[in-house]
């Protein structure tokens, strides 16, 4: 009889360890996907927040052009350039 209760006392433990195993590799796997969205969200704000930060640039340096240059385009260009195509767009720095 005893040999039966130390039997399942080492099945039960077993049980226990695996079932905290488990929990274990579920919260590393939570962190890992955690990590790799974080990186994945700098890499995109260093790259495509730069681009659109440099487009923004351009737009308000065409619409100070535009208002210098006497043959520059009409007056509709600069609805779509400069300080109000920046409030359309989010900032890149969140």
């Amino acid at each position: 009889m005893p040999v039966t209760a130390v039997t399942l006392a080492v099945v039960v433990w077993l049980v226990r360890a695996a079932r905290h195993l488990e929990a274990a590799r579920t919260a590393l796997a939570q962190q890992a996907v955690i990590g790799e969205r974080l990186r994945i969200d700098g890499e995109l704000r260093r790259t495509v927040g730069a681009a659109l930060e440099a487009i923004a640039v351009q737009g308000e340096r065409a619409n100070t052009l535009a208002d210098t240059d006497p043959k520059g385009p009409p007056g509709s260009w600069r609805r779509w350039s400069g300080r109000r195509a920046r409030r359309w767009l989010p900032p890149a720095s969140w």
